[in-house]
């Protein structure tokens, strides 16, 4: 075992000391494709020690045996007189202990039984434990010092024990620490600060899961390691042959630069880390400098968890510009065994641990013990283990470092985060930048009369920045990349200038990759007094590194001295990823005939589901943020990017959302014409009716006046969709509406401020205009597109005529998910995929194939890339696939099968499961299943064409038994209850018999039956498999039903949850119900 641990310094996001240990993770090798196309190196690293080693040089050439290695490298470390003359070094060059001794002591293993004895006698004089326990315990009766003792051809007169450490010392200014004893403890305060330090960094690391070799307590000596070095020993050594013991200098404070006593509470906790890493390391020596960059880093990471505030809280971040002045480097990518670089890559641990998990250094680590990879091949198996994109990632890493500050809504386009919750980002880490507090990068201006090009080169996980400053009157910035070697990620933002350096709120955003095409383009707005940012970022990470050059030029083109023109509307207007956008129909439309219009707003992008919060609440069993305050993602691209995106649309907005900020954008952006296209989800989602509409719709006219009085204003009425069972009231309060709109835009329109109407829903088709019964395809934009091109020209001169609409536009298509992976959980599996470019969601199969069960299909497409399938039965196989979906209609080809074995570790549900109906009242009752915390009580309607299932848990000290009030008369529910224990809920148990509430049913909830049948401890469905399905979220989870319990008395909370949740989170299908019925 071996590695390097000379001194240097790093930081991140502060985790408490106390912190309880976290559960443990099981890594599998989920990274097979990854590790085919880069293979690790099977090259071993030979470290350069330089002129002060003449030892492994000689080892290397085969010029000395591993015994001679062993023998004469450690003399060379400890006691240079005694070594052979011709391996005695001349002159000042001064050997780096910290790294040289663990590097030789690392190839003991290989070593004789002969020179293993001779290097024990040298590290360890023979002492019985008893004796050595006496003599502690007598050194703390009289102030730890007694008889010296010789580790290592060094003599330690004192040591201290305490709970997890062994602390040998001596004291005395150039021999030991400095005598000082301020609490007249008998013990220096030195020592005291080295103890205190090491015993709250051993708190911090078991709390976060990490574990280090032996039982006993860890040996620490001040004096073994060289004045202002210190290292952890590869072998145990010293009295008690303590693991990986810790060698500090004699007086940790004294460095060649001057006394620092921060260095008391800094270097023990960076030291200690470096015991635990080599808990999760079998063989260090084979790739010694490709491991040691990681062990600086996570050390430096570490020492800042364990150590958020008080002395030497920041000296961990001193060599925070030696990773960030080279961004073109890789992340993996290392200057020397004891250089800056390794110690300055913490940033690579802080930033992965905030954008994947908090266990993300552990995990790493764990893979690292168990799969024999390199840590860059460990961060690509844990980036995969969690589902994580390494591309999205190392993209916004780049941005993250170029911004040094908060995550702002670049995160979502991104599809990771673009900054660190970290505090010293936006403040240290900016001041040690010479280069305006941000890493350095190529600038130039630009205007319309100029292009400028650049030729930089990055190494694989590397990047490199430019920034471009518009001289003039500014315009759409239009960047061209071409990259003939490496996987690049590109993204290019716009933010304010400022005297120092951008504000870093990002404006305008454009995102693009090579992964389709080698050549490809990024257009972006870029007005004056902003700046424009090009991060590229080189994605193919590798151990065998090489650098490579990347072409960019840039151009600008005027953008608009024609009409400022916003757009408003819900998801018809702002479209998902790989539609075209009627805004894209209408600008090139424009365009073409000489107006050079320019569209503004607040957002650029399509609407992305991936990268929607709200959908991943509802992945991940959470509560979904409310729509009106949740700005939504605008970060897809479209089917076409290629026109001006500034739009003020968002998917699923309402007359209501819309009004909040009306008058605070259009004074923001100033337009010249106000475009709406809203009303469709205030009809169908019951904000309002046909009336109402119209006035909210007369508010929002009324706010964009108090903001520009002269605003012109066209407002089109709202397209029907195909029908839909219980909602065959919907097309008729459209059709309504419009009748009441245009009787009303003649009040609404003014001399100053005309408001003219578009007709879009006459002769919208939405089964030949619309990819799912409402929303455009691209037939659709072109047909929205034209008509209010038509309305421009007509009402207020601007444009041409549209003319003939292209009868078959092309549109997108979708392709067959690279890869489906499967992981077993806790709750059960972890099901993931590659996104698709155009998909709106993604039907997923799962079947139990013990049970030889056939294949079944979720009810509505899942709206994401991953999907969480509990309910599984333990031992049982099952598979999965999925296909991508955009709409009823289109549907991609189907993935491959993923398939696993269950193992959760959840309870199965309670036995003697019953339901007493009781006029609209149902008691459900059950027995006691041993080791439940509490139960969780579902019911479902039978009857209906959407089916909504609610939930309520019940603790396990208020009884067995349940009352479910206000059910619906004449309907039939069928009743399971689960088990809950810490994992969450598991698999129910059904009831005998289905509950039937005396009455008659609401008009229009005819449809075949679910029934539950029982077994002995789960129930399955005939119809439709509920087995598999997410806790709690099949088919759908919706609205709030009042409840209470069985004798009529108020839930009192206790226990792990509320006695009673009145409602579960949505899932998917119940967002994939608003996306199919409404935008």
């Amino acid at each position: 075992m071996s590695l390097a641990f000379a001194l240097l310094t790093v930081p991140v996001p502060v985790l408490a000391e106390e912190s309880e240990a976290s559960e443990s993770l099981g890594l599998a090798e989920h990274a097979d494709e990854f590790f085919a196309d880069n293979p690790p190196s099977s090259e071993v690293e030979i470290p350069d020690f330089g002129d002060a080693d003449k030892v492994v040089p000689a080892w290397n050439n085969g010029d000395i045996s591993v015994d001679e290695l062993v023998r004469y490298g450690y003399l060379t470390a400890v006691q240079p007189d005694e070594l052979p003359q011709e391996y005695v070094t001349e002159g000042d060059s001064e050997l780096d202990i910290g790294a040289y001794l663990p590097f030789v002591l690392s190839h003991v293993d290989e070593a004789s039984e002969e020179t293993q004895e001779w290097l024990h006698r040298e590290l360890d004089p023979v002492v019985s434990d008893e004796a050595e326990e006496e003599g502690l315990a007598a050194r703390s009766a009289e102030n730890d010092c007694g008889e010296s003792e010789e580790v290592g051809g060094n003599f330690f007169t004192c040591a201290t024990v305490s709970d997890n450490f062994t602390v040998w010392y001596n004291i005395g200014w150039g021999e030991g620490v400095p005598d000082e004893d301020s609490d007249g403890n008998g013990r220096p305060d030195a020592v005291d600060a080295v103890v205190d330090a090491l015993e709250s960094a051993h708190r911090t690391y078991r709390g976060m899961g990490f574990d280090h070799a032996g039982d006993g307590r860890i040996s620490v000596f001040l004096g073994l390691a060289p004045q202002g070095q210190a290292y952890v020993s590869p072998i145990p050594l010293g009295p008690g042959f303590s693991p990986n013991p810790i060698a500090l200098s004699s007086d940790p404070a004294q460095l060649e630069s001057g006394r620092n006593e921060d260095m008391y509470n800094y270097i023990p906790r960076h030291e200690l880390f470096h015991v635990f890493q080599y808990h999760y390391i079998s063989d260090p020596s084979a790739v010694l400098p490709s491991v040691n960059w990681w062990m600086e880093a996570t050390a430096e990471w570490a020492t800042r968890e364990s150590l958020p505030s008080g002395a030497g809280a920041t000296e961990y971040a001193r060599a925070v510009e030696d990773f960030l002045d080279h961004p073109e480097l890789a992340i993996n990518d290392y200057d020397s065994l004891g250089g800056g670089r390794q110690y300055g890559a913490f940033v690579v641990a802080s930033y992965f641990t905030e954008a994947v998990s908090r266990n993300f250094v552990l995990d790493t680590w764990r893979t690292l013990d168990r799969a024999s990879v390199t840590p860059i091949e460990a961060i690509q198996q844990v980036v995969d283990f969690y589902g994580r994109d390494m591309g999205d990632l190392l993209l916004g890493f780049a941005v993250a470092n170029h911004r040094l500050d908060t995550p702002s809504n670049a995160t979502f386009f991104l599809g990771a985060r673009d900054g660190y919750d970290e505090p010293h980002a936006r403040t240290m880490w900016q001041s040690s930048l010479a280069t305006g507090r941000r890493p350095p990068r190529a600038e130039h201006s630009i205007s319309q009369s100029t292009s400028r090009t650049g030729l930089p080169e990055v190494t694989q996980g590397g990047a490199t920045y430019v920034e471009l400053r518009p001289s003039g009157s500014g315009g759409r910035l239009t960047v061209e990349l071409d990259a003939l070697v490496g996987d690049y990620r590109y993204a290019l933002l716009t933010w304010s200038d400022g005297a120092a350096r951008p504000d870093m709120a990002p404006i305008d955003m454009e995102r693009g990759s090579n992964r389709s095409e080698r050549v490809i383009e990024l257009t972006v707005s870029l007005r004056p007094g902003e700046v424009a940012t090009l991060v590229i970022a080189r994605i193919d990470v590798s151990t065998s590194l090489h650098t490579d050059p990347i072409q960019w030029n840039a151009s600008l083109r005027e953008s608009g001295d024609g009409p400022r023109i916003m757009v408003v509307g819900d998801s018809i207007t702002h479209g998902n990823e790989g539609s075209h956008s009627w805004r894209y129909v209408l600008d090139r439309h424009l365009n073409d005939n000489g107006v050079a219009a320019d569209f503004v707003g607040p957002r650029t992008g399509a609407y992305d589901i991936h990268t929607d919060i709200r959908n991943r609440a509802i992945l991940d069993g959470l509560e979904p943020p409310p729509q009106e305050y949740y700005p939504g993602p605008s970060t897809a691209r479209y089917y076409d990017n290629g026109f001006d995106r500034d739009h003020n649309a968002m998917w699923g907005w309402t007359f209501a959302d819309a009004n909040n900020t009306i008058r605070r954008d259009v004074n923001a952006h100033d337009p010249d014409y106000l475009l709406i296209a809203l009303g469709f989800n205030d009809i169908t989602w019951g904000y309002s009716n046909a009336a109402g509409t119209v006035a909210a719709a007369r508010t929002m006219i009324e706010e964009a006046r108090a903001a520009n009085p002269d605003i012109r204003i066209l407002i089109s009425n709202v397209v029907t969709r195909t029908l839909l069972p219980e909602f065959e009231w919907l097309n008729p309060e459209i059709r309504e509406y419009a009748g009441l709109l245009e009787a009303e835009v003649a009040s609404l329109s003014t001399d100053r401020s005309p408001v003219h109407l578009v007709d879009i829903s006459s002769d919208y088709d939405p089964v030949g205009h619309a990819w799912d019964g409402l929303h455009p395809n691209a037939r659709g934009d072109y047909f929205i597109g034209s008509h209010f091109a038509d309305a421009l020209h007509e009402r207020f001169g601007v444009g041409a005529p549209y003319g003939p609409v292209p009868s078959n536009p092309p549109d997108v298509s979708l392709a067959k998910p690279a890869w489906i992976k499967v992981e077993t959980t806790d709750q059960g599996f972890h099901v993931r995929w590659a996104r698709v470019f155009g998909a709106a969601g993604y039907h997923v199969w799962t079947r139990n194939v013990t049970e030889n069960q056939d294949w079944l299909l979720l009810p509505l497409p899942v709206p994401g890339d991953y999907f969480n399938s509990t309910w599984v039965r333990d031992g049982d196989t099952y598979e999965f696939r999925v296909a991508p979906a955009r709409g009823d209609d289109q549907v991609g080809p189907m993935s491959d099968t993923a398939s696993a074995v269950a193992s959760p570790r959840t309870l199965p549900g309670p036995p003697n499961v019953t339901a007493q109906v009781e006029g609209t009242e149902a008691v459900v009752r059950w027995d006691t299943r041993t080791g439940a915390q509490g139960y969780r009580v579902y019911w479902i309607e039978a009857l209906g064409h959407y089916p909504v299932m609610r939930n309520a848990y019940v603790h396990r000290e208020d009884g067995n038994a349940y009352r479910i009030t206000g059910l619906e008369p004449g309907m039939r529910y069928d009743v399971a209850v689960s088990s809950v224990n810490g994992y969450g809920a598991g698999i129910p148990t059904g009831t005998l018999n289905q509950v039937v509430i005396p009455g008659v049913a609401g008009a229009g909830e005819e449809r075949s039956e679910l029934t539950w049948q029982v077994e002995d401890e789960a129930f399955t469905a005939t119809d439709m498999l509920w087995e598999g399905y997410p806790e709690g979220m099949a088919p759908i989870i919706d609205g709030v039903l009042p409840t209470e319990m069985v004798d009529g008395s108020e839930p009192v909370s206790s226990g792990p949850e509320p006695v009673v949740e009145e409602t579960g989170p949505r899932v998917p299908v119940s967002a994939g119900r608003r996306e199919e019925i409404g935008g």
